[in-house]
């Protein structure tokens, strides 16, 4: 009877170990450093595959996938180019107003360029602005990188930066519009 017990005791001091260790393998990460910032507050949100995301100052509301895999969001964005401004680099970006299907330009500070690795398709390097976002109550100002996504269904693509600390997915909802939950 005990030799039958030894593997799964094994298997368990196993466990503990490598979960212990798990936040050494995270230091120096964005996304985590939020979540530990966010974890005073016992409020997060439910949301689901894909929800409705306002972004910028004018609020233009856009469908948005939801992909725990992506580290950083992404937005469909046109006509990009770099300059400086004050000795500062800057973006000079469009965006479609899902409204009026029209272009509408706007200036961000660069916040970085970003490597993006694609699978079956050759890396690229973007240029990533920090936006407004709102999702339902969820109101924060987060990194988007920026890309030609008009050939996709969803021109918003919401990445770990912004679920971190923020929300959890569950992938069997749509437009959930952010469903608050408290765990005490």
């Amino acid at each position: 009877m005990r030799i039958s017990k030894l593997p799964t005791i094994v298997l368990l001091i196993a466990l503990v170990l490598l979960v212990s260790g798990c936040n050494e393998l995270f230091k120096g990460d964005d996304v985590h450093k939020k979540q530990s910032i966010k974890e005073t507050d016992n409020t997060t949100y439910i949301v689901g595959q894909t929800e409705k995301v306002a972004l910028t100052q004018k609020k233009f509301v856009y469908k948005a996938r939801i992909d725990t895999g992506a580290t950083t969001c992404s937005a469909n964005a046109t006509d990009i180019v770099e300059f400086v401004r004050d000795g500062k680099k800057w973006v000079r970006f469009n965006m479609i107003d899902p409204k009026t299907k029209k272009k509408v330009q706007f200036e961000k500070r660069l916040s970085r360029t970003v490597p993006i690795k694609r699978h079956g398709a050759k890396d690229q390097i973007r240029k990533a602005v920090k936006l407004p976002i709102e999702l339902g109550e969820i109101h924060d100002v987060v990194e988007f990188t920026l890309t030609d996504r008009s050939k996709f269904e969803y021109p918003i693509l919401i990445g770990r930066n912004f679920l971190a600390g923020n929300a959890i997915v569950d992938c069997n909802r749509k437009y959930t519009g952010a469903i608050e939950v408290s765990f005490k």
